[in-house]
C-alpha cells in the first residue's frame, strides 16, 4: 500500500515538472527550429 501512494506521489511531482519543463522545452524547441532554418538557407 505503501508502495502504491509512493508512486502517485512520483506520478504527480513528474506531472508537475512536465508542466514547469513545457515552457522552458518549447522555448528550446522554437530555438533548434530557428537554428535548422537558418542551416538550412545557409547550406
Amino acid at each position: 500500500m505503501a508502495q502504491k501512494n509512493w508512486l502517485e506521489i512520483e506520478i504527480n511531482n513528474k506531472n508537475h515538472k512536465k508542466e514547469k519543463n513545457a515552457k522552458k522545452y518549447k522555448k528550446v524547441l522554437a530555438i533548434w527550429t530557428l537554428i535548422g532554418y537558418t542551416k538550412r538557407a545557409v547550406a
